[in-house]
């Protein structure tokens, strides 16, 4: 996220998106959203184009796979479901609601005063929390594990 060097218990708004600095490893991604918002500043583009950067929480939902591991785990599992011990919060929204956002988007001209909007849930969960909630609603015992643990068990990476 090129947010990446904002403090972490401060949440981003509308007026923090211009003070934040940049990760070196997203400098592209930050420089395209530049230009991209050049385009309403342009003369003969700023009267025909108006431009909106929309960043998306993580999607799940539908064919999007971000929860299937936990998701199938938690339901086909006998024993008890390791749950990370993470206080990591996970900014995420379903496909449904994105599609909704980006209509609104697109069909109503009051959401164009905005050069920037956040489509994520509220409010924003833990991966602890939303593991918890699988392991649930599929009637599992959870049991909380370290992040490492967790992690190896579903062959996750960060990258």
């Amino acid at each position: 996220m090129t947010w990446a060097g904002v403090n972490k218990k401060h949440y981003m708004s509308e007026l923090d998106v211009n003070n934040r600095v940049p990760n070196p490893k997203y400098m592209e991604h930050y420089e395209f959203e530049l230009e991209v918002l050049a385009v309403n500043e342009t003369q003969g583009l700023k009267e025909i184009v108006k431009t909106i950067i929309v960043w998306a929480g993580l999607t799940y939902g539908f064919e999007q796979d971000l929860l299937q591991f936990a998701f199938d785990s938690a339901c086909k599992t006998t024993d008890v479901f390791p749950i990370p011990n993470s206080q990591n919060h996970l900014p995420v929204i379903h496909v449904e609601d994105l599609a909704r956002v980006i209509h609104k988007v697109i069909s109503d001209d009051q959401a164009l005063k905005y050069q920037h909007i956040f489509a994520v849930e509220s409010p924003i969960n833990t991966l602890k929390q939303i593991i918890t909630a699988l392991a649930k609603s599929c009637d599992v015992a959870p049991m909380v594990v370290p992040l490492n643990t967790f992690m190896n068990k579903y062959k996750l990476k960060v990258s």
